[in-house]
């Protein structure tokens, strides 16, 4: 019936690879197997573990299922390395995401909510943070902040909307600063800034 349906897929030598029952678009059953063709996980009763092969039996991520529907996606580097760990509801991206390189080192983080970057996307280069960046359903809004391999502090770059706005900041190591000013993506200057925020709220008190 369209409201059930079982799938199979099959590797390169004509054995089943994994074979799925589906119900109502929910995964039910699902049975997969390893390149020696011997059971490596199950999902019973819309609950368990999915290992993803190709057909020529390279693992490409692992699956946690519950409730019928993916929960966290693991995808796999050639090398057998964790590469991106990812949280899902309803099939879209919702919560953490981390990303490492093929030699294990965590790369970058992201929050999500509905498919959005939502939180902080944060880089790493070393195991130490270089880059900082919050965000509102997919745009950059706040202070995204820039560090040296050390853990200095380079720049502090204000956002609004997915553009530069308000105060920039750029340090060197001799704790001077740069300061530019930007305006919805514009540079600036200080003075010119506060007379186009000036005037800003003044449209919005008599909107």
């Amino acid at each position: 019936s369209e409201d059930e349906k079982t799938i199979t897929f099959w590797n390169v030598s004509g054995a089943p690879l994994r074979i799925e029952r589906y119900e109502k678009g929910l995964l039910v059953d699902g049975t997969y197997y390893s390149p020696q063709n011997t059971i490596e996980s199950e999902v019973q009763e819309g609950e368990g573990i999915r290992y993803k092969r190709s057909r020529t039996g390279v693992l490409l991520g692992i699956d946690h299922i519950s409730q019928g529907e993916l929960q966290i996606r693991t995808t796999i580097y050639p090398n057998g390395q964790t590469h991106v760990v990812s949280e899902f509801s309803d099939y879209l991206l919702n919560g953490k995401q981390e990303i490492y390189t093929a030699s294990g080192r965590l790369y970058m983080s992201k929050d999500w909510e509905d498919g959005f970057m939502h939180g902080k996307k944060i880089a790493y280069k070393n195991d130490q943070i270089v880059m900082e960046t919050p965000y509102e359903y997919g745009k950059k809004d706040g202070v995204e902040k820039r560090f040296d391999p050390q853990g200095n502090l380079l720049a502090e770059i204000r956002y609004q909307g997915d553009e530069k706005h308000g105060l920039t900041i750029r340090y060197n190591d001799k704790d001077l600063a740069k300061e530019e000013w930007f305006f919805h993506g514009k540079a600036i200057s200080h003075e010119r800034f506060q007379a186009l925020m000036h005037k800003e709220e003044a449209l919005q008190i008599h909107e």
